[in-house]
Formats: structure tokens, sequence, C-alpha cells
């Protein structure tokens, strides 16, 4: 069997958004969007 190198993510920064940033990823649905839905 051969070994394959897999890349790792021990290493990785990744950026945080703040709450405010996070806020916005989730709104309530407009009456408008639920009745075009249904």
């Amino acid at each position: 069997a051969s070994t394959v190198d897999r890349p790792e993510v021990d290493n990785l920064q990744f950026r945080r958004l703040t709450p405010l940033e996070g806020g916005s990823l989730t709104k309530p649905f407009s009456v408008e969007k639920v009745k075009a839905a249904v």
C-alpha cells in the first residue's frame, strides 16, 4: 500500500464574523414570500 499525503487544516486561520455580521445572515420571511411559496 502506498502512502498518500493529504492536505491538513490544523494551521489554517479563518476570519470570524462579528455578531453584527452573523446576524445579517438570518432574516425573517416576508408575508409576500410565504404567500408566493404556498
